[in-house]
Order: structure tokens, then C-alpha cells, then sequence
């Protein structure tokens, strides 16, 4: 990662850095419960699962795209019935 980037939010940084890991493949599929367990996200923290997409993802999300890094992050929600279970990540160089 280059020295110069900063993120405003420590989930961003590790979003980016999860992504480069698999930027030559350019997707892969996360379930919720890995993301929190990677994230040190404990049970009572963003409980809801939009908070945790507001406060998390779409947070990454917005930071990652504006030209600070190298790639940019798309994603989808995969859902096991009404719930959503998983994250694809899309990854764009």
C-alpha cells in the first residue's frame, strides 16, 4: 500500500487491504460473519446489518473510489432467504 494513502476509517484500510490480496481475481464472495470476525467487530457492535453496510461497508466503499487508491470496490449482497449472509466484492483496477 502506498505510504500516502490515509483512510479515515480503520475498516476502509482493511477492506483495501483484504481487496489487493485478490485483485487478480477480481471478485470474491465474504460471508458477514468472516468480515466481522476479520474486522474485530464484536456481537453488540453494528448489530443490524445496515449499520454494519453504513458504517463499514458503504464507508469503504466511498473511501476506496476517490482516486486515493488503486483499485476501485464494487459490491453485491448475496441473501439466504430475506437475509443478507455474504458480500461479493468486485474489484477493479
Amino acid at each position: 500500500m502506498d505510504k500516502s494513502i490515509t483512510f479515515n476509517s480503520n475498516y476502509s484500510c482493511r477492506i483495501y487491504e483484504l481487496l489487493k490480496q485478490y485483485e487478480g481475481i477480481e471478485q470474491i464472495t465474504i460471508s458477514i460473519d468472516a468480515l466481522r470476525t476479520m474486522f474485530c467487530i464484536q456481537p453488540y457492535e453494528y448489530s443490524r446489518y445496515n449499520d454494519f453496510k453504513r458504517k463499514v461497508l458503504l464507508q469503504a466503499q466511498k473511501e476506496i473510489n476517490l482516486d486515493k487508491t488503486d483499485i476501485s470496490l464494487d459490491f453485491k449482497e448475496i441473501k439466504t432467504g430475506r437475509k443478507v449472509t455474504s458480500i461479493k466484492f468486485y474489484i477493479k483496477l
